[in-house]
C-alpha cells in the first residue's frame, strides 16, 4: 500500500472507524451466491440445510432468506432469536398464522374483486394473530410480542401489540357480519 501510494517505509497509518448506523449492510449479490443464500449451480443451497423443504413452509424459508440477505439491527435479531427459542420449547399448541401476501390483499380490495373465500382467509389470519398475542401461555404470548419489532421494521412504522389485537378482533367482527359462518368455518 505504501509503494502504491508513494509513501515512505516509515509513514504511519491512521486508523479510521466508521460509526455504525445500527443496521448491518445487506449482503452483496456475490457474497449471497458464495454462501448459498441465492441459488447458483456450483454452491449447495444453504436454506435447504437450515430448513428442509418438506419440514418448513415456503413462507418460513422466504423469511429466513430475507433475514440473511438483509440482516436486521442487533436488537431485532435478538428478539427473533428469543421468539424462536420460546416457540421451540413450547409445550402447548401454537396458533397457526397464515400470512397473506400484502400485494394480493391490496389488489383484491382496491379492485373490489375479493370473494368470500378471500375474506375467510383474512379472518383466519386475523384470528391467528389475535390468538397468538392473547395466548393463555405466557411464553407464546411473549414470543408473539417479540415478533412485533421485526414486523414494525418490515412495515416501516411501529406496531403496538395491544392495538393490533384490537384491530384483529374488529376485522373478524366486520367480516363475520358480511360473510356467512359456513364460509368462515371452512377457512379454519
Amino acid at each position: 500500500v505504501r509503494i502504491d501510494h508513494g509513501l515512505s517505509p516509515d509513514e504511519p497509518f491512521d486508523r479510521v472507524s466508521v460509526p455504525s448506523k445500527g443496521r448491518p449492510a445487506p449482503l452483496s449479490l456475490a457474497t449471497a451466491q458464495q454462501l448459498g443464500i441465492l441459488p447458483t449451480r456450483s454452491v449447495p443451497p444453504l436454506l435447504t440445510h437450515l430448513l428442509p423443504e418438506r419440514a418448513a413452509p415456503a413462507a418460513c424459508r422466504a423469511y429466513l432468506q430475507e433475514l440473511l440477505l438483509h440482516p436486521p439491527p442487533p436488537d431485532v435479531a435478538l428478539g427473533i432469536q428469543e421468539a424462536s427459542v420460546l416457540f421451540a420449547r413450547a409445550t402447548v399448541g401454537i396458533p397457526q398464522v397464515e400470512v397473506l401476501p400484502p400485494s394480493k390483499v391490496a389488489k383484491l380490495l382496491s379492485q373490489r374483486e375479493a370473494s368470500h373465500t378471500f375474506f375467510a382467509d383474512v379472518a383466519s389470519m386475523a384470528r391467528g394473530i389475535h390468538d397468538l398475542l392473547t395466548h393463555e401461555h405466557g411464553d407464546i404470548r411473549r414470543a408473539g410480542e417479540l415478533l412485533m419489532k421485526p414486523t414494525s421494521l418490515k412495515l416501516g412504522h411501529a406496531i403496538d401489540a395491544g392495538n393490533l389485537v384490537s384491530m384483529c378482533a374488529t376485522t373478524c367482527d366486520i367480516i363475520r357480519s358480511v360473510v356467512s359462518e359456513d364460509a368462515l368455518d371452512g377457512a379454519t
